[in-house]
């Protein structure tokens, strides 16, 4: 019998859409798509497809509420990271409702173990409830092949500590699971050495308790903690143990608060190895990054700043961080009343995302020294006017054409003057349509160029 191989087409209401589209690479997943009803569909379903990637999520108004919130979510739940085919998806709609969570799951597990062995991705969303240690064993003896793995909605997440994976797995996140024991989180890691990359997201229990085993120093080369002071105990232990052992793996880190004295710890331990870095801060408090000698992306978040200590202190901020080129900023506010002009002092940025920075008509973007920028994003501003001279200057730089104007209101777009010769610029993307929270700093940002 031969699988199929064209695309499943398959008609989903809005919210179905909204949460998928929440947690997915949703151009991807558009291109090939199963969504059953029951799991009694899907076992059916899959007897009949070669996919690889599975993502399992139910119909409660709550969890589609709490995923639709999820600020990190589109952000890397990308199974592209992972060098996965477009067309290995299947996304299955599996859970009738909230009660039937428990005499569902033994399904789940056993299809999933019987059926799928060579999975490779599978998002896995409790609805509130868990799964108990046998089912956990059984996931990590069953999916040889899992590369990724990502839990939501873990009401107890303890038991995972029973869940051996595949050397194949390397990428582990969770999202919004509650009652998580570090000591038991640690264990997990350990036992699944080949384990490089972690998400953790919106717990308040791992807000408080989350720590770092000194001996997962080498093991992970990238961390994300996304949520109000998430990271404040890990960054202790992390950069204390890093200074202990001399060496670090770490590559990727996104935390979602730090404060001076944790940046400078962060600056120093990891001064030679952190290629990739986020973080929400308040302004005022931003050092010198010039340590950090290998940052290649830089996206920071602030709050509470005047625009007269802004410029200054991003310019301080970037200097002397010559391999930068990808920088991401959000600011509540660039200008407050008088005339301002943001100067951007990065030679070497060829990415540049501005993020809901409500700009007055008497501010001013400078990009006279970004001679290599190749793509500008303006994303959430709402001011109805606009003039940046800076941009304009880059504009008439440009070579080629591409503005994509995706907002709610186009007339709050008006900050682009046409430019004075033929040369309109190669890329900027203008949106305003997206609705981020205070943290929601992480956003897909494009791969790091080949220089």
């Amino acid at each position: 019998m031969s699988t199929p191989t064209t695309k499943l087409e398959v008609k989903l209401n809005p919210d179905c859409w909204r949460i998928i589209c929440d947690l997915l690479d949703y151009r991807s997943l558009l291109r090939s798509r199963l969504v059953c009803s029951s799991w009694c569909e899907m076992t059916t379903s899959i007897v009949y497809t070669t996919k690889s990637s599975l993502a399992i999520f139910g119909p409660s108004p709550e969890s589609h509420r709490r995923r639709s919130q999820l600020p990190i979510g589109r952000a890397n739940c990308n199974f592209n990271h992972h060098q996965i085919h477009p067309n290995d998806r299947l996304t299955i709609k599996s859970i009738n409702s909230w009660s039937h969570w428990r005499s569902h799951s033994d399904s789940m597990i056993h299809s999933l173990s019987n059926l799928l062995p060579s999975l490779r991705v599978l998002m896995l969303d409790c609805f509130g409830f868990w799964l108990t240690a046998d089912q956990w064993r059984l996931l990590g003896s069953s999916l040889t092949l899992l590369e990724h793995l990502n839990v939501l909605n873990c009401t107890r997440l303890d038991e995972i500590v029973h869940f051996k994976g595949p050397p194949s797995l390397v990428h582990f996140e969770i999202h919004h699971c509650f009652f998580v024991d570090p000591k038991k989180m640690d264990k997990f890691l350990i036992s699944n050495q080949s384990i490089t990359s972690l998400i953790f997201q919106g717990s308040e229990d791992l807000e408080i308790n989350l720590t770092f085993c000194p001996s997962l120093v080498n093991q992970l080369s990238s961390v994300s903690l996304i949520g109000s002071y998430l990271g404040t105990t890990f960054i202790t232990n992390l950069t204390s143990t890093v200074r202990s052992n001399a060496t670090s793996s770490l590559t990727v880190l996104r935390v979602s608060f730090v404060t001076n004295k944790q940046l400078a710890l962060i600056c120093s331990a990891l001064a030679h190895s952190l290629q990739i870095f986020e973080f929400w801060s308040n302004i005022v408090e931003i050092r010198n990054l010039s340590e950090l000698t290998s940052l290649q992306q830089l996206t920071f978040s602030c709050t509470g700043t005047r625009s007269s200590n802004f410029n200054q202190d991003l310019s301080l901020m970037t200097r002397g961080t010559p391999a930068l080129v990808c920088l991401a900023i959000k600011c509540p506010f660039i200008d407050d009343t008088s005339t301002s002009i943001i100067s951007i002092n990065c030679p070497s940025i060829v990415t540049l995302r501005l993020i809901g920075c409500n700009l007055r008509e008497t501010s001013s973007i400078s990009l006279r020294h970004l001679t290599r920028l190749k793509s500008l994003e303006f994303i959430e501003i709402t001011n109805t006017k606009i003039d940046c001279t800076g941009l304009n200057e880059f504009i008439d730089k440009m070579s080629s054409t591409q503005i994509t104007m995706d907002g709610l209101n186009p007339e709050s777009f008006k900050m682009i003057n046409q430019p004075q010769s033929n040369k309109p610029p190669e890329r900027i993307i203008i949106t305003g349509e997206a609705n981020y929270e205070r943290f929601n700093f992480v956003l897909p940002m494009p791969m790091i160029p080949r220089m």
